[in-house]
């Protein structure tokens, strides 16, 4: 009676945390994503991953953003994104993972800390149409 009293324990622990656990991402993956016409090649790549209050927080950043004055594209380099809208920009792994230089993400969250930021609700391309609105179109 005992032991399946602390079995039934054990495996509604496991359910809650299974639940809670963002299964299909994890902190370094680089994905392709819906991208804006601009900026064919951009990637996202997830930076870090963290739970806040009830709800993940997922660190992206952006490679390639075609904007003004940024020859070749430009990189965002911290974005926070609800797990929605992560959930409707990436389309799938990118085949090469290391396709995407590293960037300096650290200060972008520690900045957002400090300032309380919030969170992008909406999809990545959408995060580049508000950089681009604040650079200027063209690359």
């Amino acid at each position: 009676m005992l032991l399946r009293s602390l079995l039934a324990c054990l495996a509604a622990l496991t359910l809650s945390a299974a639940q809670d656990a963002p299964p299909r991402y994890a902190a370094g993956q680089v994905w392709e994503y819906h991208n804006r016409p601009q900026d064919a090649g951009s990637l996202l790549r997830i930076q870090r991953i963290e739970r806040q209050q009830d709800q993940w927080v997922f660190h992206i950043s952006l490679s390639r953003l075609c904007v003004a004055g940024q020859p070749g594209g430009m990189t965002l380099p911290h974005a926070p994104i609800s797990r929605e809208a992560l959930d409707a920009s990436v389309t799938r792994l990118a085949a090469d993972q290391a396709a995407m230089a590293d960037v300096d993400f650290a200060t972008g969250i520690a900045v957002w800390r400090e300032d309380q930021g919030g969170v992008f609700t909406i999809p990545a391309d959408q995060i580049a149409d508000l950089v681009e609105q604040s650079a200027g179109p063209g690359c």
